[in-house]
């Protein structure tokens, strides 16, 4: 042991000394050392204070002493008789006048109640210049504190146990102390990670002496060592062994029990169980309003969900937040109001782990009414037995009612339906509804239906006409009807007064002559009238007579004959005859009296019709 002491007068000796007791019983040596003190001249002494007064005076007996030059001096015995002695510590140059010193006792001692060392093997001779083992053995007190303790046996020949004794020091360290451990996760905790690592740090940190091979790990009972990374660092001994078992497998939902042990170079067994408990579900959210994504045309929603009641729950619309509330039961209120256009509402619910699941709707505040048009293909008024109305509607709808009956819209907004028309006015509503629920109407104009056609009266012209000076008849009559649209006789138009007389001039062909007159009204009907004229004018023609026409030309015909003859006879029989001067430029024949053409006549006048 070490102890600062100050110095103190002693007597029978010059200068100034400092003494101190000490008893011993069962000791084998002791070692007594000074030093701590530089630049002073200490000596050291020994001595058996045989009185037992704890002074050092004549009646004692120095046993030892060391007197250097210097601070540092020591002291040692071995096997000292039990009984009282006085160290003592001499300042025989201590400049400043007085100074501190360390003063170090080393005892080793068999302690009281302990039993004799036990030997066994122990060789009846050992030959020179030989090595020889043997056994030893003895307990230690249970009192003996841990930690590093000096201990030393003697050995020596039977024949001289005390002259040739040898001391063996040495030091044993205590340990009854067991490894501690540090787990992850932590006893009773709840973790939402399914994957995580088991990892248990084996602590030493005063010993250090982990047995490096004797941890094992088992999980919910399956001993899972071999599959798990061990971590040993040497650091002037094994103060840490990590065992971590590093899954591939998630780990079920709910709670899981893990057991360590291990043991230290002592024997000390480390025994620890704990649990721990896995929840990786994100709490369930259930949204009731609005069920789903969709339209309204009302600003005030009222929201409602249901999730865990632990739960921490936040409300979004279009990322801004909203007040809500979770009751006991876990359901959740809140009163939204919605902007124009598209509301995304988001309602996140986290448990206590970090666990967190999200819903969203989607919203969409319309409150514009959709707008439809339509067109029929017909005009009114009409003859028709039906229309088809064509039309458009403004936003997405996916049915319009043509008078209550469902027609399907196209996805380009379009649609298109046959509409049945009764005599007398039509009239066409449409209605839609958008997902909002609002409501478009278009009501058309109305549909006139008219199936009668126009009358039609005629002025009845002459059945027949023969008089040739007229070559043109007049056809005409009326067509009181309002709404004629146009008049035409024999496809050609007439124009009509006012009150719906028409009339027109039309020139006659011999023979029949056929008038038609078509009304035709604004609603198509077509009404005719058919009138007939027949033309045979009577004409008187004169005929001339054509016989003392035909008797000069014949007489004509035979004179040239003669001539032609003659001239040809009197060729023949020398030169030709000397014609004779006619009267007429034309010559006369000889022997034949002159024939007398008989007059022109007057033919007769005869009356044809044509």
């Amino acid at each position: 042991m070490a102890r600062r002491q100050g110095l103190g007068p002693i007597g029978g000796c010059p200068g100034r000394e400092a003494t101190r007791a000490i008893t011993l019983a069962g000791a084998v040596s002791l070692t007594v050392a000074i030093g701590g003190s530089p630049g002073n001249d200490l000596d050291l002494y020994f001595v058996r204070d045989n009185n037992a007064n704890g002074v050092w005076d004549a009646t004692d007996t120095t046993l030892g002493s060391s007197t250097g030059a210097t601070d540092v001096e020591s002291l040692s015995f071995l096997l000292p008789a039990d009984g009282t002695y006085l160290i003592a510590v001499h300042g025989w140059s201590v400049p400043a006048g007085s100074t501190t010193f360390t003063l170090t006792v080393t005892l080793l001692a068999v302690p009281p109640g302990v039993v004799p060392v036990t030997a066994t093997n122990l060789p009846a001779t050992v030959p020179a210049n030989s090595a020889s083992s043997f056994r030893m053995a003895w307990n230690l007190p249970a009192a003996t504190a841990d930690g590093v303790q000096s201990f030393a046996f003697f050995m020596s020949p039977g024949n001289a146990p005390l002259a040739l004794a040898m001391l063996v020091p040495f030091s044993l360290r205590i340990d009854r102390v067991a490894p501690t451990a540090e787990v992850s996760p932590v006893h009773a905790s709840f973790i939402r990670d399914a994957m995580v690592p088991v990892v248990v740090n084996i602590l030493d940190a005063t010993v250090r002496q982990i047995d490096r091979f004797s941890p094992a790990l088992t999980i919910d009972g399956v001993d899972v060592t071999s599959v798990s990374k061990l971590l040993a660092p040497f650091d002037n001994g094994y103060a840490l062994v990590t065992v971590a078992w590093e899954h591939t497998v998630p780990l079920g939902q709910g709670a899981h029990t893990a057991r360590i042990t291990a043991r230290d170079q002592a024997g000390n067994q480390l025994t620890s169980q704990w649990t721990f408990v896995v929840d990786s579900a994100a709490p369930g959210i259930a949204v009731t309003s609005p069920a789903g994504d969709g339209f309204t045309n009302t600003a005030s929603l009222a929201y409602e969900a249901w999730t865990e009641p632990s739960a921490v729950v936040d409300l979004t619309r279009n990322g801004v937040p909203v007040t809500a509330s979770i009751d006991a039961a876990g359901r959740v209120s809140a009163v939204v109001t919605l902007v124009a256009g598209a509301n995304e509402l988001v309602l996140t619910s986290t448990d206590s782990l970090g666990n967190a699941a999200s819903v969203a709707r989607t919203v969409v505040l319309d409150t514009t009414n959709p707008v439809i048009s339509a067109t029929a293909d017909v005009r009114s008024p009409t003859n028709a037995r039906s229309t088809t109305i064509s039309g458009r509607v403004t936003e997405a709808v996916e049915t319009v009612w043509v008078n209550d009956a469902p027609i399907a819209v196209g996805t380009d907004g379009t649609f298109s339906a046959v509409v049945a028309l009764a005599e007398g006015s039509n009239v066409v509503t449409i209605v839609t509804w958008d997902a909002a629920g609002n409501q478009g109407t278009a009501s058309m104009p109305p549909i006139e239906r008219d199936t009668a056609p126009p009358s039609i009266t005629m002025t009845a012209p002459p059945s027949r006409i023969t008089d040739l000076n007229v070559q043109t008849v007049t056809i005409g009559g009326t067509v009181p009807d309002d709404d004629v649209f146009f008049v035409t006789v024999n496809g050609q138009p007439v124009a009509r007064t006012p009150s719906g007389a028409f009339s027109r001039e039309f020139d006659l062909a011999v023979g029949d002559n056929v008038f038609v007159v078509q009304a035709q009204d604004d609603a198509g009907n077509v009404a005719s009238a058919t009138v007939s004229v027949l033309y045979s004018p009577v004409i008187v023609q004169e005929r001339a007579n054509y016989n003392s026409i035909i008797a000069s030309g014949v007489a004509v015909v035979l004179l040239i004959v003669g001539f032609v003859v003659g001239y040809l006879l009197s060729g023949r029989g020398g030169g030709p005859a000397t014609p004779v001067e006619m009267p007429g430029g034309l010559p006369k024949k000889e022997g034949r009296a002159e024939e007398e053409l008989p007059g022109e006549q007057a033919p007769p006048v005869e009356e044809e019709e044509l």
